[in-house]
């Protein structure tokens, strides 16, 4: 957590601390699972075979974006990342704790069942 977030849970009433604390650790450690793609120097057949799998407007979007503007978009990470064996929740459980991650999970969820 960087000192910035600290600040703003220091003026959370003590209720909302740990939500805010585990959804800070939560963005910290998604950001740098979707910069992690970038070790796996993802390529234009990459970019060409993600796009095969959208739809859509998205679809049309992301062609007009090109892979040069369009490698640091997170669902193309994403991709990349899961091509290569590296899928989001094992990353999360791995560097946020598998306690932490599951509290998250619970805290996030409608119905408390997640």
């Amino acid at each position: 957590m960087n000192l910035h977030q600290q600040q703003i849970l220091d003026h959370y009433p003590i209720h909302m601390y740990r939500f805010h604390e585990l959804m800070f650790t939560y963005v910290n450690i998604a950001a740098n699972y979707y910069q992690s793609a970038e070790q796996f120097n993802p390529t234009k057949q990459d970019y060409s075979e993600w796009l095969e799998g959208l739809h859509g407007e998205f679809k049309q979007e992301m062609k007009e974006k090109g892979f040069d503007n369009g490698r640091k978009i997170p669902a193309f990470a994403r991709f990349v990342l899961e091509k290569n064996d590296v899928g989001m929740d094992d990353y999360m459980r791995k560097y946020m704790g598998a306690d932490d991650f599951e509290e998250y999970l619970k805290l996030i969820s409608f119905d408390g069942q997640k």
